[in-house]
């Protein structure tokens, strides 16, 4: 998908022709500005061309140009300067403050496009798997990360970047097996408190900078923004635009927490959807093995009822044939985990259940669960079931 970016920000190749328009209007306005309030002025205003930052930074300029004219009791040269200043200034503020606007409001757009593209996927490790090249595909981003967080734990996961591919792999064999206290990494911690995204303009000067990150991926400026479903921070974005020397702004961290919280909802729900997909097949596998079951257990009730046409000296003795095993021989058949097995399937639970039960892996229970219709000789758990039920004895 195409972005379509706003034409002050900065192109692959160099300055926009609107940011170079924006460049010399601002040099227009501290030349204005220095000669109505003296040299020292020009430290007022901001240097970064940028919309986000002239929109805030030149607002406070432009009281001080009013405060000053508002001590001037008579129209005078000097007067004239300080109201050429501020109106100069004021203009330039507005028109950033209208490309703001405007830019956000594409962001908004290319952010919900690419959130829309997520939401057909109700798996959440597939969600996961796309959540990196999204951020680069719908919020303008160079490069991206998805990282976990784990209590006190900082993990960088997943990364995506969108031209180096071999910088793509030295930084993920970096990411392999990394984990960080974050206690070692306060603006990640700063984030998960705040629970709001945080902008670095300068990663080597930074003291709440983790050094591991900048070294691995020689960033310079990051946005970083954490993913809140459900209430909690279960992780972070980060995001920059190296390999090009633009560093990010307000507005980038604008459009990574638009994403991250869009994210978080999504990841949200398809933890939800999967769930009920695991307990909609726990509950039907519950519903077969009860028809099993019950379908047992009703041929085992015809199979106690004496033959009619039989005499009552004719029926065999209590204790002859094959009756039924009593329940102590049936346990000693079995180990103490096929018997807590069997109890469990008794009680009607399906093999996922008793796993979760008993803190095993599913596919060992499903060993189990053969062993034990072998060792009583049942050709499914209804049968094994039956025979365990009729075995009891008061």
């Amino acid at each position: 998908m195409a972005l379509v970016q706003d034409p002050t920000r900065r192109e692959r190749d160099g300055r926009s022709r609107g940011e170079q328009a924006a460049a010399d209007r601002l040099e227009t306005v501290r030349r204005l500005v220095t000669r109505a309030l003296g040299p020292d002025a020009a430290a007022l205003l901001p240097d970064d061309t940028n919309p986000g930052a002239l929109a805030n930074g030149l607002p406070p300029v432009v009281a001080a140009l009013r405060a000053a004219l508002a001590d001037r009791p008579a129209l005078d040269e000097r007067a004239e300067r300080l109201l050429r200043a501020a109106l100069a200034t004021q203009d330039l503020a507005a028109e950033a403050q209208a490309r703001v606007v405007g830019l956000r409001a594409q962001l908004d757009a290319d952010v919900e496009r690419g959130l829309a593209e997520l939401r057909g996927i109700t798996s959440p490790n597939e969600l996961l798997d796309r959540a990196c090249q999204q951020v680069v595909r719908s919020c303008g981003f160079r490069r991206a990360m998805l990282s976990r967080v784990e209590g006190t734990t900082w993990q960088p996961w997943q990364v995506r970047f969108d031209e180096d591919r071999d910088a793509e792999a030295t930084f993920a064999t970096w990411m392999d097996g990394v984990r960080i206290d974050l206690d070692e990494a306060p603006l990640e911690r700063e984030v998960l408190e705040q629970r709001r995204p945080a902008l670095v303009l300068d990663a080597t000067a930074d003291p709440r900078v983790h050094a591991g990150i900048v070294a691995a991926g020689r960033t310079r400026s990051y946005v970083v923004a954490p993913i809140i479903p459900a209430g909690r921070v279960v992780g972070f974005l980060h995001a920059d635009h190296m390999p090009s020397q633009r560093p990010v702004d307000e507005t980038d961290r604008y459009a990574l927490w638009a994403f991250a919280e869009g994210f978080g909802r999504l990841y949200e729900r398809a933890v939800l959807i999967e769930r009920l997909q695991a307990q909609r097949s726990q509950i039907h596998e519950t519903f077969d093995l009860a028809e099993e079951m019950m379908a047992s257990l009703a041929t085992a009730d015809l199979e106690l009822v004496r033959d009619p046409t039989r005499s009552r000296e004719e029926q065999p003795a209590a204790g002859d044939g094959d009756g039924p095993v009593p329940r102590a021989e049936i346990d000693a058949l079995l180990t103490e985990r096929e018997r807590e097995v069997l109890q469990l399937m008794v009680r009607g639970l399906a093999n996922g259940a008793i796993a979760e039960r008993l803190v095993i892996k599913e596919g060992t229970v499903k060993s189990h669960v053969k062993h034990i219709l072998r060792k009583l000789g049942a050709v499914n758990r209804a049968e094994a079931i039956s025979r365990y039920l009729g075995g009891t004895f008061d």
